[in-house]
């Protein structure tokens, strides 16, 4: 995987896009049809994946810190990731890589306080409609 080198997967095209994280990591841009899925990967917050989620329809980012480990792990939180979502103008966010232990509604008021889009903390086999908007 090279960043930004687009890969095409059926009708679908993914590029991965370089994020700070402990090894080589990258967040994936997922487009088809006008649509645009960013998942932000494992990383903290930084350029990179501040410009991979500029106009994302549907935005997957980590957000396993509770807000107590806030920059003490190459990791988000709630809250970083509600910014991040904010800033890039993403359309909906949905906060993934939850450490089983974070208190899930919390995580979402903490999102909600930075975006003003809809929310979802993501449980296992959540499935999600991406529209181009």
């Amino acid at each position: 995987m090279v960043a930004g080198a687009p890969i095409l997967v059926g009708e679908m095209t993914i590029t991965p896009h370089s994020v700070q994280h402990t090894d080589p990591t990258f967040a994936l841009i997922v487009e088809h049809e006008g649509a645009r899925l960013v998942y932000t990967a494992d990383t903290e917050p930084c350029d990179g994946v501040y410009s991979a989620a500029i106009g994302a329809d549907l935005l997957l980012a980590e957000a396993t810190l509770p807000e107590r480990f806030s920059g003490k792990s190459p990791h988000m939180t709630a809250r970083e990731a509600g910014t991040l979502a904010q800033s890039a103008g993403a359309g909906e966010l949905v906060l993934v890589h939850v450490w089983p232990t974070n208190d899930r509604a919390l995580m979402a008021v903490q999102a909600a306080e930075t975006f003003s889009g809809r929310i979802t903390v993501a449980n296992e086999f959540d499935e999600f409609e991406i529209v181009a908007r």
